[in-house]
């Protein structure tokens, strides 16, 4: 059985911000598991910080496209919207 690679901080970020904070998408470009990348992640604060500041990305993008389709009036997305944010609202 051969040596486990090992990859540096550098690498494990680059391939993260490639991957926008897809884990199993890093391990493919890295030719590592998922395992390997939430080793480095727990591992490394700078890491982390990358791969906590793609997923907001990520995030931010996913709410901006749901806002389209509520301005779009598609009853789906404001139905899902009012149940998940507006929930305290009584929704």
């Amino acid at each position: 059985m051969g040596r486990k690679r090992r990859f540096t901080a550098r690498q494990v970020v680059e391939a993260l911000e490639e991957a926008r904070g897809i884990v199993s998408d890093a391990a493919t470009i890295l030719g590592c598991t998922r395992a390997t990348v939430y080793n480095y992640i727990k591992r490394y604060q700078s890491i982390k910080r990358v791969f906590e500041e793609k997923r907001l990305e990520v995030c931010d993008l996913a709410m901006s496209k749901l806002v389209e389709k509520i301005e779009e009036g598609d009853l789906r997305a404001i139905i899902f919207f009012l149940r998940t944010f507006g929930s305290h609202r009584g929704y």
